[in-house]
C-alpha cells in the first residue's frame, strides 16, 4: 500500500493507509507543546532535541519505558507559570535522589486544550520508576513542590509507554 498521498492529489486529500485508518478512529486531538525550558534545566535535562537514550546499561525486564505525567490545571493565565516555578524549584531535589530516571521532557499547551502540562521520563524499566517515586517522595523539598501543585491540578493522569524494538528511543 501506497503510504503517502500522490503529488497530483489535491491539496488535502488523504493518503491510502488515512484514508483506510479512519474507521478505527473514534476522535483526534492537536495541539501544540511548548518546551518548558526552566524546568529542563532544573531537571538536569536539554530539552526533547537533545535527549539520546542511553547507548550502554541493560533495561529492566520488559525494557525502558517512559511515564508520561500529565496535569489539567485551573483556567487562568496563571496557572502553568505557578506549575513551573514550583517544579523549577524542586526538580533538583528529585532528580538528586533518582538514580534510574532521565528527565526527557517538560512541555505545557499553547494550542488545544489550554493549560494541560506534560512531564516525561525514561526508566530501564516500570520497577526503577517506583524506585524512584518511593525516594523522591522521602524528600522534604520535593513534598513541599508537590504540596504547592497540588491545588491548581484539576486532573492528573500518569500512564506508561514502552517504544517499539524499532524505535530510536529504546
Amino acid at each position: 500500500m501506497e503510504l503517502a498521498a500522490s503529488p497530483l492529489a489535491p491539496p488535502g486529500a488523504l493518503s491510502p493507509l488515512e484514508a483506510a485508518s479512519r474507521r478505527w478512529a473514534q476522535s483526534e486531538t492537536s495541539q501544540v507543546l511548548l518546551e518548558a525550558l526552566d524546568c529542563h534545566a532544573a531537571g538536569g535535562a536539554g530539552g526533547i532535541g537533545s535527549f539520546r537514550p542511553p547507548a550502554a546499561g541493560a533495561p529492566g525486564p520488559g525494557g525502558p519505558v517512559y511515564e508520561m505525567r500529565e496535569y489539567q490545571l485551573h483556567p487562568g493565565y496563571g496557572s502553568v507559570p505557578a506549575l513551573r516555578a514550583a517544579f523549577a524549584e524542586g526538580l533538583p531535589h528529585k532528580v538528586a535522589v533518582d538514580e534510574w530516571g532521565a528527565l526527557v521532557g517538560y512541555l505545557y499547551t499553547d494550542v488545544g486544550v489550554l493549560n494541560r502540562v506534560v512531564e516525561l521520563w525514561r526508566y530501564p524499566g516500570a520497577e526503577e520508576c517506583m524506585m524512584a517515586r518511593r525516594a523522591a517522595r522521602a524528600v522534604p523539598e520535593w513534598r513541599a513542590c508537590i504540596g504547592k501543585v497540588t491545588p491548581g491540578v484539576q486532573q492528573f493522569e500518569t500512564r506508561f509507554l514502552q517504544p517499539t524494538p524499532l524505535s530510536p528511543w529504546q
